[in-house]
């Protein structure tokens, strides 16, 4: 009713799509209902929107007779319809470019720092890459049983991430057995390079937010926090249980009052609604495979307020599960890039793969990823520029004379060289209603 009655409506979002036709399709029902009725498409018809612009996956279930055997109930089949990644990009031409206009930060905020984003793909030891290759074999052998694979990929996917970062006590996996038990004291290849990485950021008297997605049952945050203790960097974890939904920001500002220099959190925590200014340095030590919160969280820090330029850092295993995950998650981000208009080939191509992330990083376990740009390759192209600017010290960060309160608690649970992004030339394009300019 609101858009209906305005002649322009301001959508804010920072992540459009998320791989699927129908995250479109009832804010488009919103914004633009003329065009969606025009293809007949009534807004109780989600499966015919999808169906058209999107993928969707018949499924037909039919039960066997076997003699001797008796169903206690329901019938020998079913059908059902599951929705499945994929983007036609006839969508963009015939609904979005037709009624929409993207505006990003950089266009309405002339004084935003320079942003640079970074991937730091790390060697493993010896003895690290022998443990995970071992495990690696075995979750491949057992996967060429498609029955097992069925039932077990998303088991066998999380221990591929995670045993990298936490090579001991790790549980039995079903059907495979135990991963090889490393030490629990060495500090390893990843874990030195992100250390070394928050030291350099002190140096220049820059704060960082450190993600991890394993903060479970394969949590790595008490590592990381002892880690970074013993260096004797003032270090806090931020968890969901410990820290309310409505108390992170007033916690957020205490733990900069108290000199706190590294905070480490899930990326889900902080995706949406905090502006971490005063940590202008975001290191992903662990990214998982969702498109939604690595592009929300990554730009927590880069923000309308922010003095200072700011750098992501993404780290991961060469020759690794992490690094096939950050290279599909970069032709995802390019995906939803060309429905905000940022076209590339690579995009494009993302945009109609029918395949959810851990689909793909199933197939490039038993297959590899011929033909996916590395991790690199992609943000080089992906934003065409010269050489990053280099990038002052910040404010001081105080440290208290005494230990602060509770810092010892624990309280929670590349990319290539980018300097400052050069703004396209612009062509200005009056609207009837003589108030709105595009841009080009």
């Amino acid at each position: 009713m609101l858009a209906s009655a305005a002649k322009k409506t301001v959508c804010l979002t920072g992540t459009l799509v998320g791989g699927y036709a129908q995250h479109l399709f009832y804010i488009l029902y919103r914004i633009h209902p003329r065009g969606m009725l025009s293809e007949n498409l009534k807004y109780s018809q989600v499966e015919g929107f999808v169906s058209r612009y999107g993928a969707l996956e018949h499924i037909r279930k039919t039960k066997v007779d076997v003699p001797g055997l008796v169903y206690a109930r329901g019938s020998k089949s079913h059908e059902y319809v599951k929705h499945r990644p994929g983007v036609s990009p006839l969508l963009f031409a015939r609904h979005l470019l037709t009624s929409s206009v993207f505006v990003e930060l950089a266009d309405v905020a002339d004084q935003l720092p320079a942003f640079q984003e970074d991937v730091t793909v790390v060697p493993m030891s010896e003895e690290l890459a022998e443990g995970y290759r071992e495990i690696e074999g075995k979750l491949k052998r057992a996967m060429a049983d498609r029955a097992k694979a069925a039932r077990l990929a998303g088991a066998y996917l999380a221990t591929l991430l995670a045993y990298p970062d936490r090579p001991y006590d790790n549980k039995p996996i079903p059907e495979v057995g135990a991963p090889r038990e490393l030490s629990r004291t060495a500090v390893y290849p990843k874990e030195q390079a992100l250390l070394d990485f928050v030291k350099s950021e002190l140096a220049e008297r820059r704060r960082t937010w450190v993600f991890a997605t394993f903060t479970d049952t394969r949590d790595v945050t008490d590592r990381l926090f002892q880690l970074f203790r013993r260096n004797g960097i003032r270090t806090a974890v931020l968890k969901q249980d410990t820290v309310k939904m409505n108390e992170r920001e007033e916690w957020f500002q205490g733990q900069v009052a108290r000199g706190i220099e590294v905070v480490i959190s899930n990326p889900e925590l902080v995706k949406t609604g905090l502006d971490l200014l005063a940590f202008p340095s975001l290191a992903f030590y662990e990214t998982g495979y969702n498109p939604f919160t690595l592009m929300q969280a990554s730009r927590r820090s880069w923000r309308i307020g922010q003095k200072l330029p700011v750098k992501v850092r993404y780290f991961c295993y060469k020759s690794t599960l992490q690094e096939a995950a950050l290279r599909l998650m970069g032709a995802k981000v390019k995906a939803t890039m060309a429905l905000q208009g940022k076209f590339s080939a690579e995009g494009l191509l993302a945009l109609t793969q029918s395949e959810d992330m851990a689909s793909a990083l199933a197939k490039a376990l038993m297959n590899g990823l011929e033909g996916v740009d590395s991790a690199e390759t992609y943000w080089r192209n992906e934003h065409k520029l010269a050489a990053p600017a280099p990038i002052p010290p910040s404010a001081p960060v105080e440290k208290p004379a005494e230990e602060p309160e509770g810092a010892t608690l624990d309280l929670f649970g590349g990319l290539g060289d980018l300097a400052p992004r050069p703004k396209p030339a612009r062509k200005a394009v009056r609207t009837e209603s003589n108030q709105l300019l595009l841009s080009f």
